[in-house]
């Protein structure tokens, strides 16, 4: 989610003008909802932290809290509540943003992470690599897929992050888009 500010008021801009009849904070309220597609697949919500957030800081410091399925994150100019069930969020731009002189927008991120309960399968894991392209032979002449997929034997979720010498050559042959070498070649 991209938090943005358009057209707003300038670091250390003259809101008064010295004018009679200006408008002295040049404020007008923004708002913005809309609803989020969440998704947790098959076997739903994970049980303990289902719903994680976290925010880049870039449009100034702001405190979050959680009560009852919603997180509110208030800033001394904006408020943004995000329904953790249903994905429905409101956005309010409480006060003027001060940001840079010249310069007519500014943006922060919120980073949304869905944990779901786990009990994917194999047969699920199989079926959705060759739905983004992968399990097409490619010892035939043709090049291996982009996709990747790979099973680690005798491990679990929790237990792979202690098989270093497992997943470091998988992760960095992936990273360099490199392909191994084979009959017909590779990188």
């Amino acid at each position: 989610m991209l938090l943005a500010f358009l057209r707003d008021m300038p670091k250390g801009a003259d809101l008064h003008n010295h004018l009679a009849g200006s408008n002295a904070d040049a404020f007008v309220a923004q708002i913005s909802s809309g609803t989020m597609a969440f998704s947790f697949g098959l076997d739903g919500p994970n049980a303990t932290t289902p719903f994680a957030v976290s925010y880049d800081g870039n449009l100034g410091a702001a405190s979050s809290s959680s009560a009852a399925g919603v997180t509110t994150f208030t800033s001394a100019s904006w408020t943004l509540t995000i329904n953790q069930t249903t994905g429905a969020y409101s956005f309010t731009q409480t006060a003027a943003y001060q940001h840079d002189s010249g310069a007519t927008t500014d943006s922060g991120i919120i980073t949304i992470t869905l944990k779901d309960a786990d009990g994917s399968t194999v047969e699920h894991n199989v079926a959705f690599f060759r739905l983004v392209g992968g399990g097409m032979m490619g010892d035939m002449g043709k090049p291996l897929s982009a996709s990747r997929l790979a099973i680690l034997p005798a491990t679990s979720h929790t237990a792979v992050i202690t098989q270093v010498d497992l997943l470091h050559p998988i992760i960095e042959q992936f990273l360099k888009g490199e392909t191994p070498k084979g009959f017909f070649g590779g990188n």
